[in-house]
């Protein structure tokens, strides 16, 4: 995901539109692309989302198949046991 992620970036940071303003002149001239700004700090926003969701879901199914582990061991006897699919799904 996270090579998805750079190559969408560069292609947009890239692209005609965030190289020159509305007269047709280069963003260097100009000292910048408030749209080339404005995407980059939505692509961090984006990235730094993503991975606070990624991280606190893999957290949740582990503490759900700890708790039934705990509680209920014939559940959690195996890698792919109802403990741990029904922890991801809760």
């Amino acid at each position: 995901w996270v090579y998805l992620w750079c190559y969408t970036l560069l292609c947009v940071m890239h692209s005609p539109m965030m190289q020159s303003d509305s007269s047709g002149s280069s963003s260097d001239e100009q000292g910048g692309n408030p749209l080339g700004a404005l995407a980059a700090i939505f692509f961090v926003l984006s990235y730094h989302w993503t991975w606070q969701v990624v991280k606190n879901v893999i957290t949740t199914t582990i503490a759900g198949y700890v708790g039934t582990w705990w509680f209920r061991p014939q559940e959690a006897n195996s890698c792919c046991s109802p403990g741990l699919t029904d922890s991801l799904y809760r």
